[in-house]
């Protein structure tokens, strides 16, 4: 089907009409983790149309959920008691079985075979979180701008799963620092009311609008990276490893009752992690990056729990 005359000349002279949208919008990326390519005029024609789609699907998204994320990233507050119909996911981590590096960055575990492990640095990329309607089903919705979100960003399928996303999700993907280990919040607001029994959390690759990208540290396609080292028992040198991973996973969290999500009150979801036992079960004399990959998410999941749910 041929698109129709005026719509052609839009994409003709989407190159200067984006621009100055751009323009307009380009601060808001900082603290709503809209990315810059998205921002960024397109080349050609074709190039404008995904841009258009990606840019303002984000867009359009984060004027629906308003989402703010926190851990680390400068300009962005979550204030848990001034935020009606929103939703509040923390992430922490437990420090009971880490000790924190003589340098100050990163820690040190012992595995349950008997690895002295030190992570240098690492990070993980929570690509999604969200909780799971007790129905199964998504709530019917008349908003047109619902409607023009739905056309402008479609849905994605990610290491197996169908990619439809709960109100409550969280819209751009989200980098944690496995070395600092700092708590992680990610509020989405303006949730409609509805009945909640699971939650899910979706570990894989970047994406667009990904928040807090490292430094100095290319993570395109990535969803988990780490460096550091480790030394068998009795060794006094160690071995250096690093991870460079696109592998997924991911995993259902059942409440231990439903929540009642309301439009005047706030859900706040806690996570917590073990870091401890991230790299327990791994042979480091003999693993390669694969099998290093594999176990520490395999490791995070089977390790992390549920530990507040309200209301």
């Amino acid at each position: 089907m041929t698109p129709p005359r005026p719509a052609l000349a839009a994409l003709r002279h989407g190159r200067r009409c984006w621009g100055m949208f751009s323009n307009a919008l380009a601060p808001l990326h900082r603290c709503w983790g809209i990315s810059a390519d998205a921002l960024a005029p397109p080349r050609r024609g074709r190039r404008f149309t995904s841009v258009m789609r990606r840019g303002v699907g984000q867009l359009l998204a984060l004027g629906l959920a308003g989402v703010c994320t926190m851990g680390g990233l400068a300009g962005c507050e979550v204030r848990e008691d001034l935020t009606p119909g929103a939703v509040l996911y923390e992430i922490d981590w437990t420090k009971t079985g880490i000790r924190r590096s003589p340098e100050g960055r990163g820690w040190r575990a012992r595995t349950d075979r008997g690895f002295e492990v030190e992570l240098e640095a690492g990070w993980l990329v929570i690509r999604s979180i969200e909780m799971t309607a007790c129905d199964h089903k998504m709530p019917p919705s008349t908003s047109p701008l619902v409607g023009l979100l739905d056309m402008l960003s479609p849905l994605e399928a990610l290491a197996g799963h169908t990619g439809i996303r709960d109100p409550s999700a969280s819209p751009v993907p989200v980098v944690a620092d496995l070395a600092r280990l700092s708590p992680l919040k990610i509020q989405v607001v303006d949730v409609p009311r509805r009945q909640y029994c699971r939650l899910h959390l979706l570990v894989a690759r970047t994406g667009p609008g990904t928040v807090g990208l490292p430094r100095g540290e290319p993570m395109l396609r990535l969803s988990l990276v780490l460096h550091g080292q480790s030394r068998a028992a009795g060794d006094p040198q160690g071995r250096p490893f690093e991870v460079r991973t696109s592998l997924a996973n991911g995993r259902l969290f059942d409440f231990e009752r439903p929540i009642e999500h309301e439009r005047d009150r706030q859900t706040v979801v806690r996570l917590e992690a073990d870091p401890g036992r991230l790299f327990d079960g791994i042979d480091f004399a003999r693993a390669a990056a694969p099998e290093i990959a594999r176990s520490v998410l395999t490791n995070l999941f089977a390790t992390m729990r549920l530990v507040r749910e309200r209301p």
